[in-house]
């Protein structure tokens, strides 16, 4: 089984880049690596850390849910967070 790391901040993106790799070869292991925007320094004024934290949760949470079911599609493969 062949392992791949993923670093993601963009869903479609991420589809567009991995669509040659999917196709290809046998199970995969993914290990994919949510990599959440950054806030700009007038946003961090307003918005304590509990808040970013749970927001960052969120967005990886849609994220994964987004591209799990495109990277499983071969029998076998499996994806980690």
């Amino acid at each position: 089984m062949e392992r791949i790391a993923v670093f993601v901040n963009d869903a479609a993106h991420a589809r567009h880049l991995l669509q040659p790799m999917l196709g290809a070869g046998g199970p995969t292991h993914w290990i994919v690596v949510a990599c959440p925007p950054t806030l700009t320094r007038h946003i961090g004024r307003w918005v304590s850390q509990p808040a970013r934290r749970a927001w960052r949760e969120r967005w990886a949470s849609e994220l994964h849910a987004q591209l799990e079911s495109e990277l499983t599609r071969q029998a076998g493969s499996k994806v980690d967070r």
